[in-house]
């Protein structure tokens, strides 16, 4: 099998229909990614409004490319914010870690983490959902 490399980005997301999450991130420790107000304008459209408010914060990675160890690690900064988590979730809020993959056309590999059950619960104690993004620049039908 091939050495895992770190291919992956780590986000910490929040998004809540009523709370403006500002100040969020630097409560927590985190680098603000990106973020938006319910509110307000999306991007180019005009008169389309954001229905929720939305922070997305950065989460440091780690040098061998191991996602386990870089969720555990995300999670102990985050266990020392339960009080926070719990109010944002009970209100309506949504708590999430974004594991971005980005796959270029020279790559090949087996995507292969093993995200073991406890470490998974200990995420829904904080109710925490894992979400998945992967994008891949491989053109369609190409081997």
């Amino acid at each position: 099998m091939a050495e895992q490399t770190n291919d992956h980005e780590l986000f910490f997301v929040v998004d809540h229909p009523v709370e403006d999450l500002a100040g969020l991130s630097s409560g927590l420790g985190l680098v603000v990614v990106k973020e938006w107000k319910r509110g307000n304008e999306v991007g180019a459209i005009q008169g389309s409004k954001h229905s929720r408010s939305c922070c997305i914060m950065a989460l440091p990675g780690s040098e061998d490319g191991v996602l386990a160890d870089e969720i555990k690690s995300a999670l102990w900064v985050l266990k020392k914010n339960k009080q926070t988590l719990d109010t944002l979730s009970a209100t309506g809020g949504r708590l999430s870690l974004l594991v971005f993959w980005s796959l270029s056309e020279a790559e090949s590999f087996v995507l292969q983490q093993n995200i073991k059950a406890e470490l998974l619960q200990e995420m829904a104690d904080l109710h925490i959902s894992l979400d998945l993004q992967i994008k891949s620049e491989i053109p369609v039908g190409e081997p």
